[in-house]
């Protein structure tokens, strides 16, 4: 599933963020966080339509759940590194399942920009982005 959410038309761009999540109440709820927040929010259900998007959307910054339908967060994110037009987008990960010390530094490993484990507060999920796009 592909869909954009926008809020109120201004004349200031607003920093793009990709959401990917195949738990709908998850994305639906992160989206409406950071559109709130000001930013120009794309969702993705899947790896396949998140690297899609990642092309044409070109957002500054990737939330990208570990544990997708098709192919794994992980992949999305390699793949995403390997191409140098997508290379310096940033990438956070996010994940309830995979939360031992060795999984985030296998994420980091692979390029991660961060490594959140669920749950997380709104406050600190904000804090998190504003931080990665610094």
């Amino acid at each position: 599933m592909l869909s954009k959410t926008q809020p109120a038309s201004t004349s200031i761009p607003r920093t793009r963020i990709l959401v990917v999540d195949d738990n709908v109440a998850a994305l639906k709820g992160c989206a409406r966080l950071l559109v709130q927040a000001g930013y120009d929010v794309a969702q993705a259900e899947d790896g396949l339509t998140a690297l899609a998007l990642v092309r044409t959307y070109r957002p500054a910054l990737v939330l990208l759940d570990l544990v997708l339908p098709d192919i794994s967060g992980r992949e999305v994110l390699r793949q995403m590194k390997a191409d140098p037009d997508l290379a310096a987008i940033s990438v956070v990960l996010l994940t309830s399942i995979a939360t031992s010390l060795e999984a985030m530094s296998a994420g980091l490993k692979v390029g991660a920009d961060d490594y959140i484990a669920r749950p997380i507060g709104n406050h600190e999920l904000l804090a998190r982005v504003r931080a990665v796009l610094r």
